[in-house]
């Protein structure tokens, strides 16, 4: 009587696949925990666009000047009337505001007018060279928000 004999997986052949799919599961992972930091920024990036248009609202409701008060040292920023607002660790701001604006060399404001019209400016939030810029038009108070890859890709 002859015995059948079956053919299995040597344990180099379990240790070669284990090991491919160490790797491909690493990769994934720095993807992923990529797209979150970009995800991140670009929630904070709308987060602060929304408070601009509340503050410009507020300026056109109550007939009276309202900013919104940033701090780059602190990464806060603060509307009237709210707690402040503290972005990721990770992430980096940027300022750009008039003159009359900038109360010190930390600090500084993007200001809404009873007419619709601010100050303007802008403000760069960016994170592992991905950035997106909130930019304020200074004579209608136009609220935008620009992605640095996909204005690098529209070039």
């Amino acid at each position: 009587m002859a015995i059948a004999r079956t053919r299995g997986f040597t344990l180099v052949e379990l240790l070669l696949v284990i090991g491919i799919m160490a790797v491909i599961s690493t990769i994934v992972m720095v993807q992923v925990v990529g797209s979150l930091d970009s995800a991140k920024v670009a929630s904070a990036g709308r987060d602060l666009m929304a408070a601009m248009r509340y503050t410009r609202g507020a300026a056109l409701l109550q007939q009276q000047s309202q900013a919104v008060i940033f701090d780059v040292e602190k990464k806060t920023y603060q509307v009237p009337g709210k707690a402040p607002v503290e972005l990721p660790e990770a992430m980096e701001i940027e300022l750009y505001s008039a003159t009359e604006e900038q109360l010190d060399d930390k600090t500084g404001a993007i200001r809404f007018y009873p007419d619709g019209g601010s100050t303007g400016g802008q403000v760069k939030l960016s994170v592992d060279g991905r950035s997106w810029t909130v930019q304020v038009g200074w004579l209608t108070g136009d609220i935008g928000l620009v992605d640095s890859a996909k204005a690098a890709r529209n070039r």
